[in-house]
């Protein structure tokens, strides 16, 4: 963790302090040759700690915190052409639409 300025405008408050905590996990299993699942895990507090300017003791904000779970599966098709098929199950805050809503992503690459 490191502790890093807050922005009021254009200035820093010297006596603001804010620590973030990040997360990551990957799991990669070759299944056969060309097809390879993954299992990943991302998690960011970005309130860990926060103490405001003025403050004495840091304090933890409530339900900021993001995370998403992925499974996907890579294929190599032919020397030239790739596909891959990812879901994601994320969650954040409440109020963050975007950051609730699950995707789906099917891919097809070429190579040349």
């Amino acid at each position: 963790m490191r502790t890093v300025p807050v922005l009021y405008g254009d200035r820093a408050a010297p006596s603001a302090e804010q620590q973030q905590l990040i997360l990551y996990g990957s799991v990669d299993y070759w299944l056969r040759q060309g097809i390879d699942l993954q299992l990943r895990y991302d998690f960011l507090d970005p309130y860990y700690r926060y103490r405001a300017p003025g403050a004495t003791k840091a304090e933890k904000v409530e339900e900021d915190e993001r995370s998403r779970i992925s499974l996907g599966a890579d294929a190599l098709l032919t020397p030239f052409l790739s596909a891959s098929a990812h879901y994601h199950l994320q969650q954040s805050a409440p109020q963050d639409l975007r950051g609730n809503t699950d995707t789906f992503i099917l891919a097809l690459h070429a190579f040349f």
